[in-house]
């Protein structure tokens, strides 16, 4: 692999130039963790012993400019030839003399760095002594450019304060990759099927690029639309607020946030690729034949303007944005949809289980209009056609000692269209004085259909069974908006900011059921009931609110804030049912019903701040007073409750030399959604009925957390832990009503004791020896959780264990190859009835291979191995999925010829798990099987490995 001389980080520059810890000082590091790390440390005890063994010596020399003066603060580093790892590190002292110690016998480059300077480079050779290499001198830089230390391969990452900065380069993907692939390599984030992202066990919430918002605030576009050639390094934080970013003063408000900072040709000029694909399902489902995939990522970018254009066209599950808005309406496709843990679908990310069709484009444009003056605006346009065709069986707590066994067969299909809108404008008045308007728009029209057969049995004795088809329209519209203010009032740091926001959502439904019950009794028939309505909703919801906060310095290190908060939600929902008798509607008042709530809040608060070099402290508290008023339509019953709450907080930050310890103490107040507070029966599943409860009151919930971040360059060590718990007081929570023939009716209640606990660890190393790269991680859940059946308690006690451990080779000049296994352990109590305690184990064996043919060809493979438990089914079910692709380059490598086979076995099925505090469902989803595709890229920028 060749040297790099231009395009090193800077801020990998920056931290291997600053004097180095001992070995002392990174065993004293892990000490605190010691009972955590031990069984993932065993993995790196056996590569320290191994390279141990060796004869060492030191490497030792002087370091001077042309005029023979000496550079002190340059840095050292020995590389091996063969895959520039760094061996050893020094930094020259007053006199220009460095000291690399305990360097192994054998061929290496000796490479010197030092700011303004070129680098130097020196082959040396370490016999069965000490080697002294003279004296080095270093000529001047003639143009100023990022401080260069080694070349991008080989600092894979770096931990400052709370921030994890991880070089792209270090963690190689397949040429075209999109951001999507290049993030599913990195140690602590974890990227789900769907495309979510999570890091240190923390959802990201926004993706940013070079710092700027990338079409809103949906991560999914910039992951998934952008290659992972342009990136230079990936940063993930907790994004403050601007009310935090101003002040300095930490307000609790944070998002875990994902930076790409790109390559620097990526900045000056164009990037991205055109592709297109064509291909044939070898089974044909669904009586669709030929396949498509068309992609299109142009992006035009400046020192003052950001230009992209977006396209994708395809039928083979691939979705380049987030559903989230597409499924917000509350009716219609929202009920019809399954919940579940997946685990299944295609590799390669991006897919989904089922028949999915895509049609989406968007332009995003971002412009510096002048100094302290930024416009960032996007649009994006998204149409997917889904079919869904699912088998679910779900063994459910239905009493004391008492279960049901429910398997149902559904088809689903959908057609859906969204329209996003975001525009953010920053103009700064003066020094310190400036305005930040933020406002977004969606427009969403939704068309789905499903038709279900169930049945429910009890001791193996049939209850109920049913037949329904759901059809269903909506339209749905939403504009959100914000205007912050902020002044510096003082030298001294004292300031206020004004926040003021809205947002408006209004939607419409319209949905026809035709439903045939059969109930039994004893097994023999005893009821048959049939429905067939129309139903309509209509719904509107608005939401204000207004936030001054003073923040003024008592000291240099301690800072005192203010803050006063209005905030008023108002909802307005009814919904007409009508009967069709003999083709005619039929006004039902029974379940035809409506809510108008407002929920309004104000509280005031103080925080205090003490900063240090290491320390971060802050601790404060809010009271809030908080006033629920609502009126039940053709009821005379009225909401009419008031609320007090006192919230606590506190945080505290230990920042060390390589590592960070982070913990945070927050409370918060949920109120009751409309869902669960409308006193009108939602049938649209007849068997299973739910009713809102206007008496709820808001949740109380705690939060804790803990994080530990940690990265040794010198041994290329990484060691992550993250963990959380939460704690909520009036917990809304279930009750269940259920009959004996199974028929259920569900609402909503306050309990307490409602708690979880979330723990990720992660650990990772070269096993040099072998010539590997070693990780394994663990992330576990365990959730204690009541509901109430037929008036009776039931605490439910839930456990997923996730552990994985992965395996990849180092020196990836010929050939690449990554491979690992995952298990996934599932523990479930019920209190009400231990008979249907479930444990359950699913494992998953995984690899990659590509074989590099000089730069012209390229092979590769992909394998994934799942086993499902039969602890549900009683079969255990074996999924194997092969997928292989051929490249040949063309055009100095900007143009890929491609011919690929996805699943080639035709094995794949989505099977998804979901452990309940009532119920472990599993459900098989029929997907797209095996097809072969050819594709033509063309690159923007030439393919860089």
């Amino acid at each position: 692999m060749t040297m790099d001389t231009t395009h090193t980080p800077a801020p990998f520059a920056a931290a291997i130039g600053r004097t180095g810890r001992t070995a002392r000082t990174v065993a004293s590091s892990f000490s605190a963790l010691s009972l955590l790390a031990v069984p993932l440390l065993a993995l790196s005890l056996l590569a320290t012993n191994t390279a141990s063994a060796q004869s060492r010596h030191d490497v030792t020399g002087t370091v001077t400019d042309s005029l023979d003066a000496p550079l002190q603060g340059a840095t050292v580093v020995v590389l091996t030839p063969t895959d520039s790892t760094m061996v050893g590190f020094g930094i020259t002292g007053p006199e220009g003399r460095f000291n690399v110690r305990r360097v192994p016998m054998g061929a290496y480059v000796l490479q010197v760095t030092f700011v303004g300077f070129e680098t130097r480079k020196k082959d040396i050779e370490v016999g069965n002594a000490d080697l002294d290499v003279g004296r080095l001198v270093l000529s001047e830089r003639v143009s100023e450019l990022d401080e260069l230390v080694v070349s991008d391969e080989h600092i894979p990452l770096l931990v400052r304060s709370d921030t994890i900065i991880y070089n792209a380069a270090a963690f190689g993907v397949r040429p075209n990759a999109s951001v999507e692939d290049l993030l599913r390599r990195l140690p602590g984030l974890e990227v789900a099927q769907d495309g979510s992202i999570k890091a240190q066990g923390e959802d990201v919430k926004k993706v940013l690029v070079d710092g700027k918002e990338f079409f809103g605030d949906d991560p999914k576009i910039a992951t998934r639309n952008l290659p992972a050639d342009a990136v230079n390094n990936v940063e993930v934080y907790d994004d403050r607020s601007d009310l935090a970013e101003f002040t300095g003063v930490d307000d609790g408000e944070r998002e875990k946030t994902i930076n790409l900072e790109l390559k620097e040709d990526a900045r000056q000029g164009y990037f991205g690729n055109v592709s297109g694909a064509v291909g044939d399902d070898l089974t044909a489902a669904l009586g669709q034949s030929g396949r498509h995939d068309t992609r299109v990522s142009v992006n035009r970018f400046s020192p003052s303007t950001q230009f992209s254009v977006l396209g994708n066209f395809n039928d083979v599950n691939k979705q380049g944005f987030s559903f989230n808005e597409i499924m917000g309406f509350s009716g219609g496709i929202g009920g019809m949809m399954a919940g579940g843990v997946s685990m299944g679908g295609l590799m390669g990310g991006g897919s989904s289980d089922g028949f999915v069709t895509t049609r989406s484009g968007g332009v995003n444009f971002n412009r510096d209009l002048a100094r302290g003056t930024e416009l960032r605006t996007s649009y994006f346009l998204n149409s997917v056609d889904r079919i869904t065709d699912r088998a679910l069986t779900q063994e459910e707590l239905v009493g004391s000692g008492a279960g049901s066994t429910v398997a149902e067969n559904r088809l689903e299909t959908s057609e859906s269209t969204n329209h996003r809108l975001n525009l953010n404008a920053f103009h700064e008045l003066t020094d310190g004085h400036d305005l930040r308007l933020r406002l977004s728009g969606s427009l969403t029209d939704s068309d789905a259909r499903r038709t279900a057969s169930r049945t429910a049995r009890a001791s193996d004795v049939l209850r109920n069974s049913s037949s329904t088809f759901f059809d269903s329209r909506s339209d749905q519209r939403q504009a959100n908006g914000s205007l912050t203010w902020r002044r510096r009032l003082s030298d001294s740091g004292t300031s206020l900011v004004g926040e003021i926001s809205g947002s408006v959502r209004d939607q419409d439904g319209l949905a026809d059921l035709v439903s045939a019950n059969s109930f039994f009794e004893d097994g023999n028939l005893k009821t048959e009931e049939d429905l067939n309505q129309l139903q309509e909703t209509l719904g509107t919801s608005w939401t204000d609110e207004e936030k001054l906060t003073l923040t003024h310095p008592l000291s240099k290190k301690r800072t005192f804030e203010t803050s006063v908060r209005r905030r008023a939600v108002r909802d307005d929902e009814s919904r007409s049912f009508f009967d069709l008798v003999d083709g005619a509607p039929v006004f039902n008042l029974d379940v035809s019903s409506g809510l108008d709530r407002t929920y309004t809040y104000i509280s005031g608060g103080i925080g205090l701040r003490q900063n240090t070099r290491k320390w971060q402290l802050g601790a404060g508290v809010d009271l809030q007073g908080s006033h629920l008023e609502g009126t039940i339509l053709r009821s005379p019953d009225t909401v009419n409750e008031r609320f007090t709450h006192l919230l606590p907080r506190a945080d505290a930050r230990l920042r060390m030399r390589r590592s960070t310890v982070s913990l945070r103490y927050s409370t918060s107040t949920r109120e009751p959604s409309m869902q669960e507070l409308q006193p009108f029966e939602d049938n649209s599943d007849p068997i299973t009925v739910r009713v809102g409860n206007p008496e709820l009151d808001p949740e109380y919930v705690h939060r804790f957390s803990l994080s530990y971040n940690f990265f040794d360059q010198f041994s290329f060590t990484n060691f992550f832990v993250w963990a959380s718990a939460s704690y909520t007081d009036n917990k809304i929570a279930r009750s269940r009503e259920v009959t004996p023939d199974l028929r259920q009716r569900i609402t909503s209640v306050n309990t307490d004791g409602d708690w979880s606990l979330t723990g990720n660890v992660n650990f990772g190393r070269p096993i040099r020896p072998l010539g590997v790269k070693a990780s394994i991680s663990n992330r576990a859940r365990f959730s204690r959780g009541i509901e109430f059946v037929n008036s009776e308690e039931n605490v439910s006690r839930i456990l997923v264990n996730t552990v994985e451990g992965r395996l990849e080779n180092r020196n990836q000049e010929l050939f690449a190859a990554r491979a690992g296994a995952r298990l996934d352990f599932n523990r479930s109590r019920y209190s009400l009835n231990p008979g249907l305690n479930q444990d359950y184990v699913n494992r998953t064996f995984f690899g990659e291979a590509t074989l590099y043919a000089g730069d012209t060809w390229q092979l590769s493979g992909e394998l994934d191995y799942r086993i499902y438990s039969d602890e549900l089914s009683g079969t255990e079910q074996r999924v194997p999925l092969v997928n292989a692709t051929l490249s040949r380059f063309l055009m100095q490598q900007k143009m890929e010829l491609q011919l690929s086979g996805v699943d080639l076995l035709n094995e794949n099925v989505g099977v998804n798990f979901n452990n309940s505090g009532t119920f472990v469902q599993e459900e098989r989803v029929n997907s797209l099987g095996r097809y072969v595709m050819f594709r033509l890229v063309y690159n923007l920028s030439p393919v860089r490995r």
